[in-house]
């Protein structure tokens, strides 16, 4: 169960700071931003749009009877989201299941028209996503897609009254407008009901650029796990770690836990400091690092495989959770056919180093030793070149993975976006606040000696 503290990650849409060059020569619509793959077009960002979103989703999950979908778009321009559903398979199609897609903007933006708007911006508000936030932490109350929504839209107007109660910005705030859409009886959905078939969820931060996503991240699969979801894949940022730490690297290099030390030093944040979030009890008691599991890249060619795979090994019964964070841009490009078309095989690009890790105080107490044999570590892992033999060995461990793999977790998916941190004309200064984590790390271990069990 997620906490009412619980603070999700400022999100962006960008729209002054992402301008994309046309990659095709066609036309460009509102879409959230993607790490650029090398072996795509030369952009400084990729992106998607709506339309090519639900071509995709339509070819991996559209008509298979599914037992739900949860679609959740939380940013700027995310309209389209819940427009273009409406005449998607997903949306339509009488096999498909129960859908509820919440976007936190593009809803009734002229009052005395009623007109939607899929050019909105969202306010900027400092500490996180209140709009996410609202919706999670209902979902984690159990109630139903619609309580959620609504619940989305409270918070994330009480947050814009408090912002221009205290003046925390240049000018006040205006809360956007969300813009939710539900088929066969989507609103009665639960994040913790229970499903005939597997739970799948994509959670991904296309171009994160806090710390405070990566915490809200770990928040979110957590309470993702918690409610039943076993497949669950993440897309964040850049995919890179600290070479001597193994701790995340946001796309502008520094790790999130610099990041947070840094924002702290210039007043923003806590002032006690905040632990980077990482480890993830799951209801059998296993625990799960996520600065071992989350190492993909956020690239369209991986979003792709991620649904490619959907549609390969999914079945009626089964249930959906997609929910993106992170850059939303005015200008997405289209995609090109055989980008659109998951019959076809696509390579994917260079994805981050693999690597062992180490760990020379494992919590609990216990022999020191690589992972998987100890699961969570009381200070920070070590890591080590998966190619390479480990320090202190004549030989390297065996069996040798390619990368850490964590017992009792697959691949899955999830999907949602969050609120402009610049580009918008609605900007609150920074200071963000977060919730000790379950879980700890500290320095660097040691060098493992040759006496180090594997």
């Amino acid at each position: 169960m997620i906490s009412s503290s619980r603070t999700l990650a400022v999100l962006a849409c960008a729209s002054t700071l992402l301008v994309l060059t046309p990659a095709y020569g066609q036309s460009h619509d509102p879409g959230f931003v993607l790490q650029r793959d090398d072996l795509d077009q030369k952009l400084d960002h990729d992106s998607l749009n709506a339309k090519d979103f639900y071509k995709l989703l339509d070819q991996s999950i559209g008509g298979k009877k599914f037992a739900n979908a949860i679609l959740i778009f939380g940013g700027c321009y995310t309209g389209d989201f819940a427009d273009v559903a409406g005449s998607s398979s997903v949306g339509t199609n009488e096999n498909s299941g129960p859908v509820a897609v919440i976007a936190a903007s593009g809803g009734a933006d002229d009052k005395k028209n009623g007109e939607k708007n899929r050019w909105e911006l969202c306010p900027d508000i400092s500490g996180g996503n209140p709009f996410v936030n609202g919706v999670m932490e209902s979902f984690a109350d159990s109630n139903t897609a619609t309580t959620a929504a609504q619940n989305g839209t409270g918070a994330m107007q009480s947050a814009v009254d408090k912002s221009n109660l205290k003046g925390a910005g240049a000018k006040p705030l205006t809360a956007s407008h969300p813009d939710n859409t539900f088929f066969h009886g989507g609103g009665d959905i639960k994040l913790n009901a229970d499903v005939k078939g597997k739970k799948y969820a994509i959670l991904m931060i296309g171009d994160p650029e806090s710390y405070v996503e990566w915490n809200a991240l770990v928040n979110e699969y957590d309470q993702l796990v918690q409610a039943g979801y076993t497949d669950i894949d993440v897309l964040f940022g850049t995919g890179k770690r600290d070479d001597k730490t193994g701790i995340p690297l946001l796309p502008n290099g520094k790790s999130v836990e610099d990041d947070e030390k840094e924002r702290r030093e210039n007043g923003e944040g806590s002032a006690q400091g905040v632990t980077i979030k990482h480890v993830v009890t799951k209801p059998d008691s296993t625990k799960v690092d996520l600065f071992l599991q989350i190492r993909r890249p956020a690239t369209f060619r991986n979003l792709r495989a991620d649904l490619q795979a959907w549609m390969k090994q999914a079945a009626p019964g089964d249930a959906f959770f997609f929910k993106a964070e992170g850059h939303f841009t005015n200008m997405a490009h289209g995609r090109t056919a055989d980008e659109l078309d998951l019959s076809k095989n696509l390579a994917i690009g260079p994805q981050a180093q693999q690597y062992w890790y180490y760990c020379y105080n494992p919590q609990g107490g216990g022999a020191p030793g690589y992972y998987p044999t100890v699961q969570a570590c009381s200070t920070a892992w070590q890591p080590v070149a998966a190619a390479t033999t480990p320090p202190g060995y004549a030989v390297a461990p065996s069996p040798t993975p390619a990368a850490p793999v964590l017992p009792g977790i697959g691949f899955g998916f999830g999907f949602g976006f969050g609120f402009g941190r610049h580009g918008g004309e609605q900007h609150e200064a920074p200071g963000r606040s977060m919730s000790a984590p379950g879980g700890s790390e500290g320095t660097t271990a040691p060098r493992p000696s040759p006496s180090a069990s594997d």
